[in-house]
């Protein structure tokens, strides 16, 4: 396997995010140690947004700081309904954006909200003028617009549970990232919330699965995404550097078997989107 495929999230640089995090917002000086690790063990890649709390200027410090160069990735906030110019605000985005990130330009950006991908003309815009290198969008429901032809990138959330976007993977000529392995976090958990408890029972199955091979919950269900041909980069967060060492040494071992993949693949459990995602989960 190949820990180069992991591209490390930063929101839990500058949000308490996620189900299962107990932990809250990463220190900075533990921002720091995580940079240097990932860079040291071959990781190349970030994601980050300006919705994620201060995630971005945080880490424009730490790079900058460090001196360390990554390929970063960040997302265009939701437009506000009745925009009068998208294009303004578009750019301005993404120039408040590089600042925060100390950065001349980036690798890429994203629409954080699906709908906005109607303005990708817009965004590609910043690309001719030098400001990005590859277009796309982060996808969240299946009520989304077509993909524009002259988007590079792709973010979705892809686990064993959630499939929705398998359909997607298989686009070619296109940079898919998949997010959401571990579905915040639940899919480690031994209890469940009473809400999700559909996603519990849904879950017994690979459970089963699971044991046959011997791996722990971490390992498995993040190699069932690693071990997919047409994922590109895993995006990941982490709340503190025993977690990241956690999972590149995860990332480093053997893909699952041809016949775990496909008893895997057979078994498909239908869930509604309130389910699936985050979102629409009631606290």
């Amino acid at each position: 396997m190949n820990r180069a495929k992991l591209m490390l999230g930063t929101v839990q640089f500058g949000l308490n995010y996620g189900i299962a995090n107990r932990d809250g917002q990463v220190p900075y000086d533990q921002v720091l140690e995580i940079l240097h690790y990932a860079h040291q063990q071959g990781l190349r890649y970030l994601d980050t947004a300006a919705a994620y709390g201060n995630a971005e200027e945080r880490l424009g410090k730490a790079l900058e700081e460090l001196k360390l160069d990554f390929n970063i990735v960040s997302k265009i906030p939701s437009l506000p309904e009745g925009t009068g110019d998208p294009a303004a605000f578009i750019r301005d985005s993404l120039q408040r954006s590089l600042q925060r990130l100390r950065q001349n330009g980036i690798y890429g950006c994203l629409f954080h909200n699906e709908q906005d991908s109607v303005h990708a003309d817009k965004l590609l815009e910043m690309k001719h003028q030098g400001l990005l290198q590859h277009c796309g969008v982060s996808l969240d429901s299946l009520a989304h617009p077509e993909i524009p032809a002259d988007f590079e990138l792709l973010q979705l959330p892809y686990n064993i549970l959630d499939r929705r976007f398998e359909h997607m993977l298989k686009k070619p000529g296109i940079k898919k990232f998949a997010r959401s392995a571990f579905l915040q976090g639940l899919l480690l958990q031994e209890e469940f919330p009473e809400q999700l408890q559909g996603l519990h029972r849904a879950r017994r199955g690979f459970e089963r699965i699971r044991l046959d091979t011997g791996l722990e919950r971490q390992q498995f269900y993040m190699l069932y995404v690693l071990s997919k041909p047409e994922v590109n980069l895993l995006v990941f967060g982490v709340d503190s550097l025993a977690q990241l060492k956690q999972n590149i040494a995860i990332a480093k071992m053997p893909p699952l078997s041809a016949d775990i993949m496909l008893q895997i693949e057979a078994l498909r459990v239908p869930l509604p989107e309130s389910l699936l995602r985050p979102a629409m989960w009631k606290n």
